[in-house]
Order: C-alpha cells, then structure tokens, then sequence
C-alpha cells in the first residue's frame, strides 16, 4: 500500500475535533489520485499533520481494523489503491476508505444498479426480477443495498442465474441489516459477489449513512435503473446522485400510474424529464445494447465516467 494511503487512513482513524479533516487531505491529494499528470505529482504531501500522540492511536486503531478485516476475509482500500473502482474515485467525495468482503473489485467494471421502493408491487417485483435475471445471465454485475423489497428481490435473482451481485452497506461489515438478511449476505459472498461499506467496524446504520451509503451505490456503476419508489423513498436519493455523478438513469415505466409506489418513476420520467424510460420486459434487449456501448465509450474516453459533477 502506498504512503499516501496509508496516511489517508491514519487520518480516518485520527482523533480530530474537525470532522472535515479527512475531506480536506483528500481533496488536497485529489489530482494525485486522479492520476492528473507528474507535474501533479511532485505537489504530493503525503504526511498529514497529527499530533504524536493522537497519531500511535489511529495506528493502533489502523492495526485493529486491518486485524478485524483479515479475520473476515476482508480487506481496506483507498483511492491511492489500484483496486479501488475508478468510477468511484470520479464523484465528489469519494469514501476515503472502503471495507470490503469477497471477490475481488475487477467485478465493479461491468456494474449496474438496481434499487427501488421497500414495499414494492407485485409487478415491482416482477420487473425488477426481469431485469436482474436478463443482466446478470449476460455477465453484468447487479448492485443493491440488501434492504428489504426490490433489494431482496435482485440479490436473490441474481444469485439464482448465476450471476454475481454487490451489496453496499448502510452499516459497517459486521453490522448486517436488516439482520434477516445475514444468510443473503453469506449467500452473496458464496456465489463470488461483494461487500462493500465505508463505515468502520462497529457502526450501526442510520439515516444519515443510509443516504451516504446511496452516493456508492450509483457511484462504482455504470447506470442506475429504478423500479417503483415512492416520492420520498430511499431509492431516490440513489437516483438523484446517479444524476449528480454524470451517469445513466433509467426508471422502469410503470403499469399503473395510481399506485403509491410508482410516483418516483413517474415524476423522474415524465414530470423532471430526467430518466431514460425502460419498458420491461420488451425493451431490455436494446437496454443491454445501450448499456454495451456506454461502456465502449467510456473506455474510449480513457477513464472513468463522462462527468464529474456535485453532490445534490
């Protein structure tokens, strides 16, 4: 690991009464990591500023976190780290340290996300089904939250084709929830999926990280695909990063317009004119192809997305 990643995690582990300290050293470093030229690179301060004694902690606390991974078959990674998804290093705000469980990162490469409303319709359901199972047989990997609902529906699906899907956390690694979804999180890491959290070991999820933790999910993807969310739901905020990242957003067209659950979609479609309609099942054929060439492009484009824009 590189000196400059290393120091990136002492200052996550660092006792600071600024908590914007850790923001602040990565942006200071962020053309570096970005990989923005030598001219960049001879600016580099690798050393942040911390006192001794508050330094020896974020070390202890740095050895237990690594310990605590490996005893998991897990693994720490910044974006000083080759392995850390490259999209992810594009957006504002990259998580300083991901903690990860399973197979390896080269899975995000060819990555969607697929996210929707916790209380879903039948036909939520069945179309986020349909989706999963049409992606995930032609080798793209399915990225949720392992919430109940749409979650649930796509991490099951996938593993059932025999495809392999990711998980972003609310919470940290060792703090699965809902807790009934611990044998879908064994069940994800037995089918060569991923776990993946920027939350220190011990953290329990709230609202606060849940909405951070959506930030991820459209992050490290190519697109993001909603099926059914209410106007408020959790859904939307992945929705609304995708966008603020510069990626594709796709909504899945509704049957029926008076359900609750299909107002996202709708005021995302046709009221914001801001998602690309996706009509299941007939038209995921030619989504597979639009998916194909976003990803030709973007490697044409030499690296990352087509866009590094704000948070909203």
């Amino acid at each position: 690991m590189r000196p400059e990643a290393i120091e990136l995690l002492l200052a996550t582990f660092a006792e600071s009464r600024n908590p914007s300290q850790v923001e602040a050293f990565l942006r200071l470093q962020m053309d570096q990591v970005r990989g923005r030229g030598e001219e960049a690179d001879r600016s580099v301060r690798p050393r942040l500023e911390l006192d001794p004694g508050v330094r020896r902690r974020a070390e202890d606390r740095l050895r237990q976190a690594v310990a605590r991974a490996e005893s998991m078959n897990g693994f720490l990674i910044t974006p000083w780290d080759e392995s850390y998804p490259r999209r992810l290093r594009a957006i504002t705000g990259p998580p300083p340290v991901l903690y990860c469980i399973g197979n390896g990162l080269s899975l995000l490469e060819r990555s969607v996300a697929l996210v929707g409303s916790l209380t879903p319709s039948r036909w939520g359901v069945e179309t986020a089904i349909a989706i999963a199972g049409h992606l995930s047989r032609r080798e793209w990997t399915i990225v949720s939250g392992l919430a109940v609902g749409i979650d649930r529906r796509v991490h099951q699906e996938t593993i059932r084709c025999g495809g392999r899907t990711v998980a972003v956390l609310p919470g940290a690694l060792d703090q699965v929830s809902p807790a009934a979804h611990r044998d879908l999180a064994g069940e994800i890491l037995e089918s060569g999926g991923l776990l993946v959290s920027e939350l220190p070991f011990g953290t329990q999820p709230n609202p606060a990280t849940r909405i951070r933790r959506d930030r991820i999910q459209s992050g490290i993807c190519l697109a993001t695909i909603l099926v059914e969310s209410e106007l408020e739901g959790g859904a939307m905020h992945t929705a609304r990063f995708a966008l603020a990242q510069g990626r594709s957003l796709y909504a899945s067209v509704p049957r029926d317009s008076s359900r609750f659950q299909s107002r996202g979609a709708l005021k995302l479609l046709y009221e914001d004119r801001v998602a690309m309609p996706l009509e299941v099942p007939e038209g995921l054929t030619a989504f597979e192809r639009d998916l194909a060439s976003c990803l030709r492009r973007e490697g044409e484009a030499g690296r990352g997305p087509f866009s590094d824009s704000p948070q909203p």
